[in-house]
């Protein structure tokens, strides 16, 4: 069938526009050809057979056509047509690293996430520390410095508070082995307030190995931290109050070497810090500690004046500037005492009566201004029971029983305050011995006896022991035969009597035989049978050291012979042959 020419030209004009109404088998990209070569605009149409050659190639090659652009996504399907296999490893390869790599994304999310986390709840953990120490701190601050006046109850507290923060600050010291500087250094503090604690609680030992612990952990921290001011203040106080534990747990070489580090230290940091009053403090406490070393333990008064004459001139210049800080008063007063105490020893009197009385002059109004404050009442009991001596020596001795008199009622009013401060207990046994001492140099016996009886009462061990020998000899000189004798009596049965405990027995004995002759309430034929019990009873104690060779030394064998003591003895024929058979040999 023919066309005309106007159905010619629809004809055409249908396949311009749309080639696929021709054929709907024709495929998009040979559509795309077609439509090129139909172009009116001869510079969109294809420019040469060539060119229209090379697309209908490209088409049937199925690589992309240059009758239009092709989009990436699309030339790489061509691609992956055309070359399956290395499209699929690539796919597979495409997978995995999106795969990790989003993976890695949500990874790093929730490490990010749970790092922000960690970082939140440890920095809250340190806070919750910070504030439980700095509170903790300040608390303890207050109970140690707080005056509880007459209620013993809050001392209980007081005391149950301090090993309850000691149990706080061990807790810390589980933290020690952290790599973090911080924690170290905290550890450190923490460890040097647990020794703190633990010397105010009279645990001696404990303590200077937890100052031992703070040393090495501060020698642990890193440089800058460890040369820090605040940390080698805290290593140098760390020192002496190691040197003072030492002391007090009868380690004397330890006492030397940590009282010597400290003043080291104390004497660099004053030099470079000279304006602080708490270094300068610290190092008139390391010298006082050095001249009580030399004094007690070496013997070397002459060497241990100019450390006590040092520690005075600091803390006079501590009271001058800072007249407000009680505590440097109370202790420029114990530098008094105990250097007092050094010229009283090398016979120095007017030297030791005019230093005793700057130290009660500083002392005296403490006590007087803080009535219950117990660290200057047994502070000023102490100076009194030093001073004493010298005081009797020199015709003193009334002026020296009356302040001993006020020591008493300070030291037991303390005791009775907390009956668990062993200073407390420790002054109050040595101002009644003191007094029990001075009343036996004044031959007033019945006195010293009741002041040995609250000494015994007190002392524990084997000082109560001999305590109790001295109020036994109290009593049979004071005509107390019957008490003397029962106590004499106990003491020779104690397991570790020993030999020398059996003579004095042995010499109470026989002194007791006087007083009992002349009691009045007993009759004659009682006074005569008590008093030859006596001499029985001491005859056979001085058998029994002959026995076990206690008079084969020559000092014992001489006392037998000239003792007082035994006079009342000397008359008796077992006595006399005693002698003769000592004498032999």
């Amino acid at each position: 069938m023919r066309m005309n020419t106007q159905e010619a030209l629809a004809f055409s004009s249908q396949c311009q526009c749309d080639p696929k109404r021709l054929s709907r088998l024709l495929h998009r990209e040979l559509d795309w050809i077609v439509l090129k070569c139909l172009q009116k605009d001869r510079e969109r149409r294809y420019d040469s057979a060539a060119a229209l050659a090379d697309d209908v190639g490209r088409f049937l090659r199925g690589e992309p056509i240059r009758a239009r652009s092709v989009s990436g996504r699309e030339r790489l399907w061509k691609w992956a047509r055309r070359k399956p296999a290395l499209a699929g490893l690539l796919g597979v390869c495409s997978l995995l690293l999106t795969t990790l790599i989003v993976g890695g994304l949500v990874y790093n999310a929730r490490l990010r996430l749970a790092i922000e986390r960690a970082e939140d709840k440890e920095a809250e953990t340190r806070r919750q520390y910070r504030q439980a120490h700095d509170t903790l701190d300040r608390m303890l601050g207050r109970l140690e410095g707080e005056r509880l006046a007459d209620v013993p109850q809050l001392k209980e507290l007081q005391r149950s508070l301090l090993e309850d923060a000691l149990i706080f600050y061990q807790d810390i010291l589980q933290q020690s082995d952290s790599p973090d500087p911080v924690v170290r250094k905290d550890a450190a503090v923490a460890c040097r307030r647990a020794a703190d604690i633990q010397q105010i609680l009279g645990q001696n030992d404990s303590a200077m190995e937890n100052y031992r612990r703070t040393i090495e952990l501060i020698e642990s921290l890193p440089a800058e931290d460890r040369d820090s001011p605040g940390i080698q203040v805290l290593k140098a106080r760390c020192y002496i109050n190691w040197a003072t534990a030492a002391g007090a747990a009868g380690r004397p070489e330890e006492l030397e070497r940590h009282n010597q580090t400290a003043r080291d230290l104390l004497e660099r940091h004053v030099r470079e810090w000279p304006d602080d009053p708490g270094l300068r403090n610290d190092l008139a406490t390391a010298e006082h500690n050095w001249g009580g070393f030399l004094l007690m333990y070496k013997g070397k008064p002459a060497e241990a004046e100019p450390h006590y004459l040092k520690a005075v001139s600091l803390r006079m210049a501590l009271v001058r500037d800072h007249p407000e800080e009680e505590s440097y008063q109370a202790a420029l007063g114990a530098d008094y005492q105990d250097l007092g105490l050094l010229y009283h020893r090398t016979g120095q009197g007017a030297e030791a009566s005019s230093t005793f009385a700057k130290a009660e002059a500083l002392l005296r109004p403490l006590v007087d201004r803080h009535p219950t404050e117990r660290k200057y009442a047994l502070s000023l009991v102490a100076l009194y029971i030093t001073s004493s001596y010298g005081l009797t020596l020199s015709g003193r001795s009334e002026e020296a029983l009356d302040r001993l008199a006020l020591g008493v009622r300070l030291a037991e009013d303390a005791l009775r305050r907390e009956p668990q401060d062993t200073t407390a207990r420790a002054r109050a046994i040595g101002v009644h011995g003191t007094r029990a001492e001075i009343f036996e140099f004044l031959e007033r016996f019945a006195d010293a006896a009741k002041e040995w009886d609250r000494v015994v009462e007190l002392e524990s061990g084997p000082a109560r022991i001999s305590r109790r020998g001295s109020r036994a000899w109290c009593l049979v000189r004071a005509g107390d035969h019957a008490r003397a004798v029962a106590e004499a009596g106990e003491w020779a049965a104690l397991p570790d009597a020993t030999d020398e405990t059996f003579y004095s027995v042995a010499r109470i004995y026989s002194r007791a035989i006087e007083p009992a002759l002349g009691d009045k309430k007993l009759s004659a034929t009682e006074r005569e049978q008590l008093a030859e019990r006596y001499a029985a009873q001491a005859m056979a104690l001085l058998r029994k050291l002959q026995n076990k060779g206690y008079f084969q030394d020559a000092g014992h064998a001489k006392a037998l012979g000239t003792d007082e003591n035994l006079q009342p003895l000397r008359a008796r024929e077992d006595f006399r042959r005693l002698i003769a058979a000592v004498g032999n040999k």
